[in-house]
């Protein structure tokens, strides 16, 4: 099913950002070198079923994210009631670094 990723730049920062995709090769090519990759991660470790759709976990996330480049990764559209350390330590992992859940409060800097 197809979706919609953005990648935003301003020549020395760049978001990419992607919603209910699913692990896919493009989102991959689309986060690449990016400074902060935001990416859905439904579920902590595993995609319950195919019936899920097309949805992402956080390791699953941390993979495209590490594979891209992305200098941090940020997952959001996480299930609600799990708790956020739980996604946290599915992605840690993989070995991906510099990962963290999107949460309410103030921006941050993404800048290098």
């Amino acid at each position: 099913m197809p979706n919609l990723g953005m990648r935003i730049t301003d020549g020395s920062v760049t978001l990419t950002y992607s919603g209910d995709a699913g692990p896919d090769p493009a989102l991959v090519e689309l986060a690449r070198d990016a400074d902060l990759l935001l990416v859905e991660a439904t579920y902590p470790d595993t995609v319950p079923d195919e019936d899920a759709g097309l949805l992402c976990s956080a390791v699953e996330a941390a993979e495209q994210g590490a594979a891209a480049g992305a200098r941090r990764i940020m997952l959001t559209h996480l299930w609600p009631g799990l708790p956020p350390a739980a996604f946290l330590a599915a992605a840690a992992s993989t070995g991906a670094r510099n990962v963290t859940v999107a949460a309410p409060g103030p921006a941050q800097p993404i800048g290098s």
